[in-house]
């Protein structure tokens, strides 16, 4: 959902989680993967995935 560019909120209320469970999930998928913002992920996965 990240890479829809989806918000932290959004994303929560579509798994019907709280928005800071979210931030915690981003977090630590940004802290494996060395990247630094949502932002970052987003253009990561377009120029990763889309070629």
């Amino acid at each position: 959902m990240i890479d829809e560019g989806l918000s932290s909120k959004m994303i929560a209320n579509k798994l019907d989680i709280t928005e800071s469970t979210v931030k915690v999930y981003v977090k630590h998928i940004l802290n494996k993967t060395g990247l630094r913002t949502q932002v970052d992920a987003d253009v990561w996965t377009m120029s990763n995935l889309v070629k």
